[in-house]
C-alpha cells in the first residue's frame, strides 16, 4: 500500500468516525498487512484508539446485527473493503456481517466470546465499504503453535479449534429464512436471507451443484474480460469447458443433488484465528469475508490452508503436493517429510490427527470429481492475473501466465478423474490420479500443445 493510499484510508476512518458515530481517534494504525503478496489485499484493517476523554457517547446505529460501542471500549478495528480486490462487492460487507451473527449462534455454548462485536457497517455496493468491529487481541493461532513446545500442548490448542469447526458445520441450525445456497445478506426486516457469493457474481441457488456449475459459468464469462485470454478460445480449450460446464456438471455432481446446506467459513486457515498467549487459548475468530452456505467438504477444498489442509486437486502435478493429498486421504506417515514452500508437514499431521473428522477426509462422495471441477475454475481466470489486466494489452508476465493456465486446463481437462467415493471408504485407486510413482510417467504423456498468441 503505498502512502497516498494510506493517508486516503486515514481519511475515511476518521471520516466515517466522526459522520457515522460522533468520535474522534486518538491514533489509528495498520494491522494486518501482507508485504510482498501478489494478490491485491481483499482489504485493508486499522486499529483505533478511540478518543474519549470527554465521555462522548456514540451515535445510535440501526444495520442489522449492531449493537452499540460499550462506554468502557477504547480500541476497535476498522476493516475497509478493496474494490480492486474482484469480489462481489455489493454484498460482501452484509454477507461478512451475516456471517459473523450466524457463527455467533453456532458457539452460543463456547465458553468464551470469540466473534467480534460489529458496532456499524456500510455497504460496498456504491462505495466505500466497511466495518467497525470490536477489537480483539491475540497473535496469529500458526505463531503460536509454532511457539508450543509440547506435542500434546500443540494437540490441545487443535481441539479447540476442532470444536469450533464442529460448531460451525454440525451444530448450527440454519434460520428458515436462508432457503438456499450461496452468501448471505438481509431483508428489509434485518432477517439473514440467502445472497450473492463474494467470490462471484451470482447466488443464491437451489441446489449445490447448481452453485458450482453458476461460479464455473461466470468464471467462463469473466475470462472475455481479458485480452490475454480471449475467453479460451485459443487451443480449442472454449468448446472444451462449455462442454463440461453445461453438460457434464450434472453427471459429476449427482450425488450432491440432496446435499445438506453448511455453514462454511470460506477462509479457515490458521491466520484467521487469534490465540490469547496469556491465557492459553483461542482469543478469536476473524475474517468472515469468504463465508457462504455450501457443503461441508468446500472448507476443505476450499478454505483451509494449502500448505498443510487443503486438499489438492487430483491432477496434481507437483510431487510435494502430491504427497500431502495422499497423506489427507490415506494417512500420514511416521517420518514426516522435512518443511517445505508447499507444505508445513509437522502442522499437517497435527491437523489431520485432531481435525480428520472434517470435509473431505470422512465425506462419502463424489470428492475427485468436485476437487477436478474447482481446479478448473481456479485456472479459467488465474488469481495471478490482476484486474489491471482486464481489457488492456497483455505484458509478457501476463502472457507467461497465460500460458501457465493453458497448459494446467489443457492437462486437466483431457484428464478427468473417475467419480468415486473417498479412497478410505473404495480401496480402489484412480488411475487418471497422479502419484510419485507415475509422475515422471504422466509428464512424459503429456499432450503437445498447440502453437497460439500466447506462446
Amino acid at each position: 500500500m503505498n502512502s497516498a493510499q494510506y493517508d486516503e484510508h486515514l481519511g475515511v476512518v476518521r471520516r466515517v468516525l466522526k459522520d457515522e458515530f460522533g468520535l474522534h481517534p486518538k491514533d489509528i494504525r495498520p494491522t494486518a498487512e501482507k508485504p510482498g503478496c501478489p494478490f491485491p489485499n481483499n482489504d485493508f484493517v486499522y486499529r483505533v484508539h478511540l478518543d474519549r476523554s470527554q465521555g462522548q457517547k456514540p451515535k445510535p446505529r440501526a444495520e442489522p446485527g449492531v449493537i452499540t460501542i460499550p462506554d468502557n471500549v477504547e480500541h476497535v478495528f476498522m476493516r475497509l473493503y478493496n474494490a480492486t480486490a474482484g469480489l462481489n462487492d455489493s454484498n460482501r460487507v452484509q454477507n461478512e456481517v451475516a456471517a459473523m451473527m450466524l457463527a455467533k449462534q453456532a458457539l452460543h455454548l463456547y465458553p468464551r466470546h470469540i466473534i467480534p462485536d460489529v458496532y456499524g457497517w456500510e455497504s460496498a455496493a456504491k462505495g466505500q465499504g466497511w466495518i467497525l468491529m470490536e477489537f480483539m487481541n491475540g497473535i496469529p493461532f500458526d505463531e503460536a503453535i509454532s511457539r508450543q513446545p509440547e506435542y500434546e500442548g500443540k494437540c490441545s490448542m487443535l481441539m479447540e479449534v476442532d470444536r469450533i469447526l464442529r460448531a460451525f458445520h454440525d451444530e448450527l441450525e440454519l434460520p428458515s429464512s436462508i432457503k438456499g445456497f450461496g452468501g448471505l445478506s438481509f431483508d428489509d426486516e434485518g432477517n439473514i436471507i440467502s445472497g450473492a457469493l463474494t467470490t462471484s457474481h451470482c447466488g443464491p441457488f437451489q441446489t449445490y451443484p447448481e452453485m458450482v456449475q453458476s461460479i464455473l459459468h461466470e468464471r467462463l464469462l469473466e475470462s472475455d474480460r481479458y485480452p490475454v485470454l480471449d475467453g479460451w478460445r485459443i487451443r480449442e480449450i472454449r468448446p472444451r469447458l462449455e462442454e463440461l460446464i453445461y453438460n457434464r456438471v450434472d453427471d459429476i455432481m449427482h450425488e450432491f443433488l440432496d446435499e445438506k446446506k453448511t455453514f462454511i467459513h470460506g477462509d479457515f486457515n490458521l491466520n484467521n484465528i487469534l490465540f490469547d498467549t496469556t491465557r492459553g487459548c483461542i482469543a478469536a475468530v476473524i475474517n468472515f469475508d469468504l463465508a457462504r452456505i455450501g457443503c461441508i467438504v468446500d472448507e476443505c477444498l476450499l478454505s483451509f490452508h494449502p500448505r498443510y489442509a487443503r486438499l489438492p486437486a487430483p491432477n496434481e502435478k507437483n510431487p510435494e503436493r502430491i504427497r500431502l493429498r495422499d497423506a489427507l486421504l490415506d494417512g500420514f506417515p511416521i517420518d514426516l517429510p522435512p518443511a517445505s514452500e508447499e507444505v508445513e508437514w509437522n502442522i499437517a499431521a497435527l491437523w489431520e490427527a485432531e481435525l480428520g473428522g472434517h470435509g473431505a477426509l470422512t465425506a462419502k462422495c463424489p470428492l475427485n470429481g468436485l476437487s477436478w471441477l474447482y481446479s478448473i475454475g481456479d485456472n479459467i481466470v488465474p488469481k495471478t492475473l490482476s484486474c489491471d489486466a482486464i481489457g488492456k494489452q497483455p505484458t509478457a508476465e501476463d502472457l507467461e501466465k497465460a500460458k501457465l493456465a493453458a497448459e494446467t486446463l489443457d492437462f486437466n481437462l483431457s484428464r478427468p478423474p473417475r467419480v468415486l467415493e473417498n479412497p478410505r471408504y473404495s480401496k480402489s485407486r484412480l488411475p487418471e490420479e497422479p502419484t510419485l510413482d507415475t509422475l515422471e510417467e504422466l509428464a512424459l504423456e503429456e499432450p503437445t500443445l498447440k502453437e497460439s498468441s500466447i506462446l
